[in-house]
């Protein structure tokens, strides 16, 4: 099973993470960090 922090490290969620980006104004790479550092 592959949890939601790998799968951000691997970019496989990139859409999910720019629509999140983009509704709450902060940058991809900042919630792709919130996602990893958990």
């Amino acid at each position: 099973m592959t949890t939601q922090v790998e799968q951000a490290k691997h970019g496989s969620l990139t859409d999910e993470i720019k629509a999140v980006a983009k509704r709450e104004n902060l940058s991809v790479e900042k919630i792709r960090q919130r996602l990893i550092d958990g």
